[in-house]
């Protein structure tokens, strides 16, 4: 219940998809997945059944799962992939004589396009399947007419539950049958262009027989296949007299149509359902008109912790944006400022007088979340780079969790930019990725627990500045907690540090790397800490690109983190006495996009 009303009720797509689009739409808003017992099943009859009317709602509905399922934004090439799908099958019903239900797939695509939902506007037109009992009767019928003279009859193997009262026919027609093998049982569904092979393979071929029996379904195999074809489903029988040329005109007309919407859907996109917004109604806390509370957990208190070092602007900016979210409403907000030059002290007293700067003295680097954390009241920690602020309703889904699943002890938002909504990390793809809770990496924004991040020691005071976010990652993983990543939760970050390294950076950023390897790589599988070490190092060396000196800071980084020894992990209690599990997950997610560049999605109109 606390997912239903989190994600929104059904979208009102009236038939098909409706099931798959909520599905999706809860576990993007939730964070939670979505799982299946293999051992507990549900009888469904017939689940191959000949569909009629319901293709259409099949073809229009499931754009709209697509798009839930890629956060409103589907690819473009996506969105043709599947419309040429159902072009086929249009085309296989083009084959079978059946235009009727060749344009319902069509016109799903277009009312796709259009955003209809609900029940189809006008009705849906089609012919409806003749009883099943009149079919011995049609097939004596057409024998009389001499359809057979030219060509012998066939029956697919398996078409027929009980073939009885048919052979009697035939029998009495003095006909005998050809019993034609059935490919049912390997059938794979052909793709557009083993679709379009086998209809010209079909149409140079031409029908083989003068009559056929064959499965409604619309096989391959069976497009075609006589001149008078008896399509046969459970629901009854349709009859079809097929002319091969007017057949290939159709299928051109067909095919014309199913490209131009496929095209026409790939370059507008899917309007996305009226129910994909957030529902309203009651908050998690409040109570329901029954009168019944609500199933929702209190959220836990929150305290925010800024750190600052001589770039007041973007600091301005970033405690402007926290004001302003509805879930850090009332929530305490600290700014911890590493000794800055530049006046951000005074400046940020002056502009925002009833918040707490907590003033180093000297430049200690992330060992100033420390000091500021120690000063927190709240039960969890969001921790904030100066330039870095969460999305609206990020906040709110990552204490929605926290609050429902005791054993995760940390979120991590996903660092996009919010100009070019790149992602920081090149090892994730936003339309691909999937909820982790077992997720190796922090970094500019994250929400911890508070009893967590004490018991973790918080930031490694010896790293300075970076990759001090992925040793305590590794850290609560080793642990036995739950660091917890869900793409669509987003940080925004305005660093133009996150495109462009500094010297430093390359020297620290790789120092630090090799001692996150080695601090937790110890009593694993060797493999993973020498892949680790030497990974990290060779990503350095290639975003150094042409700079002699950044790959001179980049070895010298190395080396340094050889030579000395890491500072000794932490000794939190649940610990592992053997490492190396969180490192082979780290690597792994490295390996997952090792050399690609990041992703970058389209800016929202």
């Amino acid at each position: 219940r606390e997912a239903a009303e989190r994600a929104g009720l059904m979208a009102d797509l009236f038939l098909n998809g409706d099931d798959v689009e909520w599905c999706c739409r809860i576990r993007r808003r939730t964070g939670q997945r979505i799982g299946i017992a293999t051992a507990s099943r549900a009888r469904h009859p017939r689940p191959d059944r000949m569909r009629t009317g319901a293709r259409y709602y099949a073809a229009r509905n499931a754009f709209p799962a697509i798009a839930a399922a890629e956060g409103g934004r589907p690819p473009r090439r996506l969105l043709f992939r599947r419309a040429l799908r159902e072009t086929g099958r249009a085309l296989a019903m083009t084959m079978l004589g059946r235009d009727d239900l060749a344009a319902l797939h069509l016109r799903g695509l277009r009312d796709a396009t259009a955003g209809v939902r609900g029940p189809a506007p006008g009705g849906l037109a089609f012919e409806p399947f003749a009883p099943p009992e009149g079919l011995p009767r049609a097939v004596r019928d057409l024998l009389f007419e001499g359809v057979a003279r030219r060509g012998r009859i066939a029956i697919r193997a398996g078409t027929l539950p009980d073939e009885a009262p048919l052979r009697k026919a035939l029998h009495d027609a003095c006909v005998d049958p050809v019993s034609a093998p059935s490919e049912r049982q390997a059938y794979r569904r052909p793709g557009p262009a083993a679709c379009a092979r086998r209809i010209l393979a079909r149409l140079a071929r031409g029908p083989g027989y003068g009559l056929a029996i064959v499965p409604a379904r619309g096989y391959p195999e069976d497009w075609l296949f006589a001149r008078v074809i008896v399509s046969v489903a459970p629901e009854g029988f349709a009859i079809r007299r097929l002319n091969r040329a007017e057949r290939a005109g159709r299928l051109i007309r067909v095919m014309a149509a199913g490209l131009f919407a496929a095209a026409r859907l790939a370059i507008r996109g899917v309007p996305a359902p009226e129910e994909d917004q957030p529902a309203p109604g009651p908050e998690p806390n409040s109570r329901s008109s029954s009168g019944a509370t609500a199933p929702a957990l209190p959220r836990p208190t929150v305290s925010a912790v800024i750190l600052s070092y001589n770039r007041f602007p973007a600091l301005e900016k970033t405690v402007e944006r926290l004001l302003a979210n509805p879930d850090l409403a009332g929530a305490e907000i600290i700014v911890a400022d590493n000794a800055s030059t530049d006046g951000t002290p005074e400046k940020f007293h002056r502009r925002f007088r009833d918040l707490r700067l907590i003033d180093m003295g000297e430049n200690i680097g992330v060992a100033a979340f420390n000091h500021a954390v120690a000063r927190t009241t709240g039960e969890t920690i969001l921790i904030l780079d100066d330039d870095a602020w969460p999305d609206d309703g990020a906040l709110g889904h990552a204490l929605d969790l926290l609050a429902a699943r005791p054993p995760i002890a940390a979120v991590a938002l996903h660092p996009r930019h919010p100009q070019t909504r790149a992602s920081e990390w090149a090892f994730i793809d936003p339309r691909a990725a999937q909820p982790d809770d077992r997720f190796p990496f922090m970094g500019c924004g994250n929400l911890i627990r508070r009893d967590a991040w004490d018991r973790a020691g918080g930031y490694e005071e010896a790293f300075f500045l970076y990759r001090n976010d992925v040793d305590l990652a590794l850290t609560l993983l080793r642990a036995g907690h739950g660091v917890h990543f869900n793409p669509a939760w987003t940080v925004w970050h305005d660093s133009p540090a996150a495109r462009r390294k500094s010297p430093r950076w390359f020297e620290l950023a790789t120092r630090n790397w090799v001692w996150v390897c080695r601090r937790h790589g110890a009593g694993g599988r060797r493999r993973w800490l020498i892949l680790g070490i030497l990974g990290g190092w060779a990503w350095a060396h290639r975003l150094a690109g042409l700079s002699p000196r950044a790959h001179w800071r980049t070895l010298w980084g190395a080396i340094d983190g050889l030579w000395n020894d890491p500072p000794p992990p932490p000794q939190v209690p649940g610990t592992r006495s053997r490492g190396g599990g969180p490192l082979e997950r780290l690597m792994r997610y490295r390996l997952r996009r090792l050399g690609k560049p990041h992703v970058r999605e389209p800016r929202p109109d």
